[in-house]
């Protein structure tokens, strides 16, 4: 076990906004990996955001602190220009977007939503997309940054089971979970329409027992990164090209307990995936052979997402 990520693999700096290289604003936020740690979700300890750096070094942006107990999420707008975290803490009954500084100055955005939100991703256009699981219904809520956060409340239809989300380049929401009966990975378009992934049917990959956890779409391969928990001991990661349909297995991880995979991104310079294992309090990169390349040790990593 690495207690650093080596310079050779670590993240770099990637622009993802639409403008052109010689208008491209510069992120205010250092390179790096950010890491959202979530112990409290294990009754382990306080909520932390870190970095990792590409020296391979460790900061801590956002201290340990219980008032941020219920953290599900870490994502970056277009370009990093802003970095937006997920809190939705029952106990508390604290349910908000929050804003990252770069020197880790916390401020809520948009909140008072009575029910848990589960996981968030940034559109193309801009809009913060938070899918939210209530008593009776599952809710999609998109926030606009643009006109003060704002909200837009859509009703996908009954409570469902929602792990992860990211966006595809269309304005898509990709994610992972579904009714408890038909467990996947599903398709919210532009219109707000709900459909299931035919890749990924019932019987085939995924059920409630082997569920799908985290997912990342990389832009540059048109891919969707999937990471699978499954019962006993082992976990998997998959690709889904959308333009094709076509599903390939990048890895199996073994070991005991099961690796718990949360938080997934892929990186492009090190071409391989980078994913927070929350049972083995790690995040690393993983080969196709299931081999951690890099790891380092840091509790409960549920979120990871790349600048």
């Amino acid at each position: 076990m690495l207690d650093r990520l080596p310079l050779s693999i670590a993240p770099t700096l990637v622009v993802l906004g639409l403008a052109s290289a010689a208008t491209a604003q510069v992120s205010p936020y250092p390179a790096g990996a950010y890491v959202l740690s979530a112990p409290s979700s294990g009754s382990a300890g306080d909520d932390a955001i870190f970095r990792l750096a590409p020296d391979g070094s460790i900061s801590t942006l956002v201290a340990p602190n219980e008032r941020l107990n219920g953290l599900r999420e870490l994502v970056f707008d277009q370009g990093a220009m802003n970095l937006y975290a997920l809190q939705s803490n029952a106990w508390t009954r604290t349910h908000r977007v929050l804003h990252v500084a770069p020197d880790g100055t916390l401020t809520p955005v948009a909140g008072g939503y009575g029910y848990v939100l589960a996981t968030m991703a940034i559109t193309p256009d801009g809009r913060l997309n938070v899918l939210q699981t209530g008593t009776n219904t599952s809710t999609l809520i998109r926030i606009d940054p643009a006109n003060n956060f704002a909200d837009q409340q859509v009703t996908l239809g009954p409570p469902m089971s929602i792990r992860d989300v990211d966006a595809g380049p269309d304005g898509s929401l990709y994610f992972t979970g579904g009714p408890l009966n038909d467990i996947g990975v599903w398709r919210i378009g532009p219109d707000d329409s709900l459909s299931k992934l035919p890749a990924f049917s019932k019987g085939t990959t995924f059920s409630p027992l082997s569920s799908p956890g985290g997912i990342h779409f990389d832009q540059a391969s048109g891919k969707l990164w999937v990471t699978q928990a499954a019962p006993g001991a082992e976990g998997s990661i998959y690709t889904l090209d959308l333009a094709s349909g076509d599903v390939e297995l990048w890895c199996k991880i073994a070991g005991y307990p099961q690796p718990g995979m949360r938080g997934v991104t892929f990186d492009p310079v090190a071409q391989l995936p980078l994913v927070g294992l929350m049972s083995y309090t790690t995040v690393g990169y993983f080969d196709q052979g299931g081999t951690s390349q890099a790891s380092v040790r840091l509790p409960w990593p549920s979120d990871v997402d790349l600048r």
